[in-house]
């Protein structure tokens, strides 16, 4: 009898064993779900930061499509920002960029840019489009070479007898070679200037390249790049610079001492010893674009008819006094 009641106590102690190694089992293939579920969770994360955003901003970038079209202006985009939880760009129209950060003149003032603001996902971006006359949004692939981007409108825009519609645009970066090629387009031809075209380092930029350019019109005037190694444009500065002048000094320095470098442009007539000789001075901003400021631009050119050297001594005393 005693016997019978041993049998029956080990039975149950080797059922309830049983049952307490079936549930740490079970507990362990929990876990273990769990910790493969959070490491394809950090998987997805790292391959997600391993994206290399900065080589999409502070670049102009051209609809590859609308070089086909000589009925209508070119689409260009720039992106100032790609963060995770914010992107920031515009598009905008034109036969050559023009954006807000670039300086304002007359002609160019109905080209409206666009404003994008957005989000990345992953090697995507989604941003809300608005601006003069359009409102939409816009869905932009990144890769390495191109800008894919698919873009849905509110309502039909027109600016400048030009339709925008919805549709998937093609972005390219936009070259020194896009710029001379537009120009011959036009019949008119350009001129790289090599002594005044070299690399330097600017404190927000880094490592880039100033290019110097004239463009050979019958009123000839100079254009001014920053572009890296490859001859893409990250940025144009802009300005209603004189006609008929030389490009004779660029210099790169903190004008205003606010920590930033400024460019200088010193345009003139090399031929004469007086001629109309005029500065201008491109102010960096925190965010690394360049601004002109209209009353400096006053104060340094009131004597236009400057020798080059007089107008170098002119800037140096009138800063030194700011």
């Amino acid at each position: 009898m005693k016997f019978r009641n041993w049998r029956k106590l080990i039975i149950c102690l080797l059922f309830i064993i049983f049952l307490v190694s079936c549930t740490n089992v079970e507990n362990n293939e929990v876990k273990d779900s769990d910790i493969l579920e959070e490491d394809m969770v950090n998987e997805a994360d790292t391959i997600e930061n391993d994206i290399d955003y900065s080589s999409f901003i502070k670049k102009i970038w051209i609809n590859e499509s609308s070089e086909q079209q000589d009925n209508i202006d070119d689409l260009f985009l720039y992106l100032n920002k790609v963060e995770s939880d914010n992107v920031e760009g515009e598009i905008f129209i034109g036969k050559m960029p023009i954006s807000s950060y670039y300086y304002y003149n007359p002609p160019f003032s109905e080209k409206y840019p666009w404003n994008l603001i957005g989000t990345v996902k992953g090697d995507s971006v989604e941003c809300e489009l608005f601006g003069e006359e359009m409102n939409g949004n816009i869905s932009l692939a990144l890769n390495n070479a191109y800008i894919e981007g698919n873009v849905e409108l509110t309502e039909e825009v027109v600016l400048n007898d030009k339709f925008i519609d919805e549709d998937r645009y093609k972005f390219r970066p936009y070259t020194i070679n896009d710029v001379t090629l537009k120009y011959n387009e036009m019949g008119i031809s350009t001129t790289l200037l090599d002594e005044h075209s070299y690399g330097v380092h600017i404190d927000t930029w880094g490592k880039v390249y100033f290019k110097s350019m004239m463009i050979n019109s019958n009123k000839s005037h100079p254009a001014f790049f920053l572009t890296n190694e490859e001859n893409e444009i990250l940025y144009q500065l802009n300005a209603p610079f004189q006609n008929g002048l030389d490009v004779t000094e660029i210099s790169i320095d903190d004008i205003d001492r606010d920590g930033l470098e400024d460019i200088v442009v010193i345009l003139g007539d090399k031929d004469t010893s007086i001629g109309g000789v005029v500065a201008w001075i491109f102010f960096q901003t925190e965010d690394g674009f360049f601004c002109v400021r209209n009353e400096v631009q006053k104060d340094l050119n009131i004597k236009y008819y400057d020798t080059i050297n007089l107008k170098t001594k002119t800037l140096k005393e009138y800063f030194e006094f700011k």
